[in-house]
C-alpha cells in the first residue's frame, strides 16, 4: 500500500476519534452542568450561575480538600454532586486522550509536508 493512501487513512481515523472525543467531552460538560443544577443544596451567589458563583455540596467539598489536604467524606456530598465528580473524572481522561489524538495529528502533519 502506498504510505500517502496509509497517511491518509491515519489522518481519517485520528479526524473521527478527534471528533468523537470533542462530542463526549460536550456531552460531559453538558451532564456535569445539569447534575450542579440538580444539586439540593445549589445556590447561586451575587454572579450568575455561568460565571462560577454557585455554591454546591461538590464546590464545598472540593474547597475543603483544597483548604486541608485531605479528601472529605463522600457522605458530605450529595448523589447529584458525587455524580457530577464522577463525570469530571470521566471528562478528564477524555482530555488526556484529547491531548493523544492531536499530538499523533500534529506528528503526523510533520511526516508529510504537503
Amino acid at each position: 500500500m502506498d504510505t500517502q493512501i496509509i497517511a491518509e487513512t491515519k489522518a481519517l481515523k485520528l479526524i473521527v476519534r478527534y471528533s468523537q472525543l470533542e462530542g463526549l467531552m460536550r456531552e460531559h460538560t453538558e451532564a456535569i452542568g445539569q447534575q450542579y443544577y440538580n444539586c439540593i443544596s445549589a445556590q447561586v451567589g451575587p454572579r450568575s450561575m455561568w460565571e462560577g458563583e454557585v455554591t454546591t455540596h461538590l464546590s464545598k467539598w472540593y474547597g475543603k480538600t483544597i483548604e486541608r489536604g485531605v479528601p472529605v467524606n463522600s457522605e458530605e456530598v450529595c448523589s447529584h454532586c458525587h455524580q457530577a465528580h464522577q463525570t469530571v473524572l470521566a471528562r478528564k481522561k477524555l482530555r488526556r486522550q484529547l491531548g493523544g489524538v492531536k499530538g499523533a495529528m500534529f506528528k503526523l502533519g510533520k511526516e508529510f509536508d504537503v
